[in-house]
């Protein structure tokens, strides 16, 4: 009885077995692949009766997916993923258990990719022209070490990126050569041995400092002017933009250029500078920015022009002369006095003329202290031009711009009056006139006379005759018992004389 039941349980202890799982020799140690690759976990399971298989990853239990399958079989389980990323990185355990008991072994798989973003990017020191770059090594390295960092930037406005390095090799950077007020948006990759990672971005930044550029600098002043150079002064600015002045920069207006001209070369301390080497006679006007680190501020309020000249100097020239009248051998000339004087005096005016078809000028007349000279000695029928020098204590200006040129010839004029006129007869009701011709005709032949008479007791001439051709002339009608007064003139192409009048007046009557 006894011994039946002891092979029963014999029997029964050699149908059943608890799990044992057996990894494959390439698991044992871990298994390492590179990104992209397919792997397999392989492993045979014993046990009676045929265990049940499950794997997981860390903590999860591993389903089939378009990547991972698992083929479990008696006695045999493998799981196969392809297109291996980094995340496949873990310790896979698989797990068998039946009736008689539980079994699990591990397999530790290191997937090596690129590694992923710096980690803890920060921006900081920006300036108008640069800023300073630091960050951490990625949190995964990818499962190799970093060998470097590549930098980039861009403009906000653009979708180019410009690469500044390559080779970084510590974790940090500074970015130089910005543009100031320009907004720009920087990244940073990590690079190993199996490539290059996604970047770590920082949002965007604007090249300026912290703080703002200077305000104007107030009371620019000139003073010590010679004729070359003169020396300016001012006040600091009331703001310094939070950061302290670090020099001045000086400017003048070229009006040649139709732009401002720095002065100095390098920024200036003081508030006070001599500017040197201007050409003389020059008029400019002056202003001056203050400079922070931030960069240059506001201009000053601008000088008014300034004359650069020796404090005694030859006047400027005069202006234009122009010829008023011209006759056979003369020429009637004015012209305006020069803009500047020099700082002295004007003691006087020197002419000079040029007959045409020439190329000398010749000085005809000096000494001359007022804007008007008739000039004598000229010849008949040659053209001449006229150009005037003003002179002061410090020597002669430049000539003035030469007159437009003039012929001198005969100048036509109106003709004096008539001489010597009387009443050589009187009657109730007529006057005879007589008269001596002009002194001068005026150049032109005289060609008639005018006789005019008046009534004492009105104001108004009235004429008589604008055609008379003799030198005497019959007034009638007259008004018996009137005072009259007579007048006549003479008349050439150019036009009539004055009148020559009768000094007291005749009354009309019969003298028998």
């Amino acid at each position: 009885m006894c011994f039946g039941i002891i092979s029963i349980t014999h029997f029964l202890y050699h149908l059943t077995d608890p799990p044992e799982i057996l990894l494959d020799v390439k698991c044992l140690a871990g298994l390492t692949a590179k990104a992209g690759s397919k792997i397999e976990l392989p492993a045979d399971i014993l046990g009676k009766p045929v265990p049940k298989v499950k794997w997981t990853k860390g903590d999860v239990v591993l389903k089939g997916d378009d990547r991972v399958s698992i083929d479990d079989k008696p006695g045999h389980s493998v799981v196969t993923i392809s297109k291996t990323t980094r995340e496949d990185t873990a310790t896979y355990i698989i797990e068998a258990h039946n009736s008689c008991g539980r079994a699990t072994a591990t397999v530790d798989v290191n997937i090596l990719d690129k590694p992923g973003p710096p980690a803890a990017f920060d921006i900081s020191e920006i300036t108008n022209k640069s800023c300073f770059l630091a960050w951490n090594p990625p949190r995964d390295d990818g499962g190799a070490k970093v060998t470097n960092y590549i930098v980039e930037r861009r403009a906000a406005e653009s979708e180019i990126w410009h690469k500044l390095s390559s080779t970084v090799k510590e974790t940090n950077f500074k970015a130089l050569n910005l543009t100031a007020f320009k907004e720009y948006i920087f990244r940073v990759f990590a690079e190993n041995q199996f490539g290059i990672g996604v970047p770590a971005e920082h949002m965007p930044i604007i090249a300026r400092y912290a703080f703002d550029s200077p305000g104007a600098p107030t009371k620019l002043e000139p003073s010590d002017i010679v004729k070359d150079g003169l020396t300016l002064n001012w006040y600091e600015p009331e703001e310094d933009g939070g950061s302290p002045i670090t020099g001045y920069w000086v400017e003048r207006f070229e009006p040649d250029q139709n732009r401002w001209i720095r002065c100095n070369k390098i920024p200036i301390r003081d508030t006070t500078f001599r500017v040197k080497g201007l050409p003389t006679r020059k008029k400019y006007k002056f202003r001056v920015l203050a400079e922070n680190l931030a960069g240059p501020g506001k201009p000053s309020k601008e000088t008014d022009q300034i004359l650069v000249k020796d404090p005694i100097d030859p006047p400027w020239a005069p202006g234009k002369p122009t010829v008023k009248d011209v006759a056979k051998t003369s020429a009637f000339l004015q012209w305006t006095k020069p803009e500047h004087d020099g700082g002295a005096k004007i003691e006087g005016y020197i002419i000079e003329l040029l007959k045409s078809g020439t190329e000398q000028w010749v000085r005809v007349s000096e000494g001359i202290n007022i804007l008007e000279h008739f000039l004598r000695g000229l010849m008949d029928r040659q053209e001449y031009s006229f150009r005037v020098i003003a002179v002061n204590i410090a020597g002669e200006s430049d000539p003035s711009e030469p007159s437009d040129p003039v012929l001198c010839k005969e100048r036509l004029n109106p003709p004096t009056p008539p001489r010597w006129m009387e009443v050589i007869n009187i009657s109730s009701n007529s006057a005879e006139l007589k008269w001596t011709v002009p002194e001068k005709d005026g150049g032109s032949p005289i060609t008639n006379y005018i006789v005019e008479k008046r009534d004492v007791r009105r104001k108004g001439w009235q004429a008589v005759d604008t055609t008379v051709k003799e030198l005497q002339y019959t007034v009638t009608p007259l008004n018996e018992g009137s005072l009259y007064v007579f007048r006549v003139a003479a008349e050439n192409a150019v036009g009539p004389s004055e009148f020559c009048e009768l000094e007291d007046s005749i009354m009309a009557k019969d003298t028998f």
